[in-house]
This record gives structure tokens, C-alpha cells and sequence, in this order.
């Protein structure tokens, strides 16, 4: 191999990966994190799993903000009727 050529160490996945995740949740985000893992791209591997975790949760913390500002009167009791609190 010459000193003027390039050296590829490894080839980068594709940030695709990354949709899995969003649109699975955290079962997603466990299936990116065991094949990019074996894929030696742990960096990868744990911010798949991160978004996942993140995915998953984000709408019920959502739930329980517009519950509890509707508790509470933060919001009007007109837009609270959906919840039937």
C-alpha cells in the first residue's frame, strides 16, 4: 500500500438507523443499540437507545403535563373537556 493512499479504517453507518428508533420506541431503540453494538459502533449503539427511551416516554410526560396544568387551571377548562377531568 502506498503513503499516498488513503486508509479506511471502518466504514460509518448510515444515520437511517436512527428512524428505527423513532418510530419503534424503545423496542427500537434495543434492536439498533445489539446490531450496531456488534458492529463495533458503540456511540452509535447507545444514542439509538437513548432516542429510544426518549421516545417512548415522551408522550405519556406530555399526557401528565397537559393533566396536571388542567388540574390545576393553568390551562382554560374549555381545552381540558378532551381529558373529561
Amino acid at each position: 500500500m502506498d503513503k499516498d493512499t488513503p486508509k479506511f479504517d471502518k466504514p460509518k453507518n448510515s444515520l437511517i438507523w436512527y428512524l428505527l428508533p423513532v418510530f419503534f420506541g424503545i423496542f427500537g431503540g434495543i434492536i439498533i443499540f445489539v446490531i450496531l453494538w456488534k458492529k463495533n459502533n458503540h456511540f452509535m449503539a447507545k444514542i439509538g437507545l437513548v432516542i429510544g427511551i426518549l421516545m417512548t416516554l415522551f408522550p405519556f410526560v406530555f399526557t401528565f403535563g397537559i393533566i396536571t396544568a388542567c388540574q390545576n387551571e393553568i390551562i382554560s377548562i374549555s381545552q381540558c373537556d378532551w381529558f373529561k377531568i
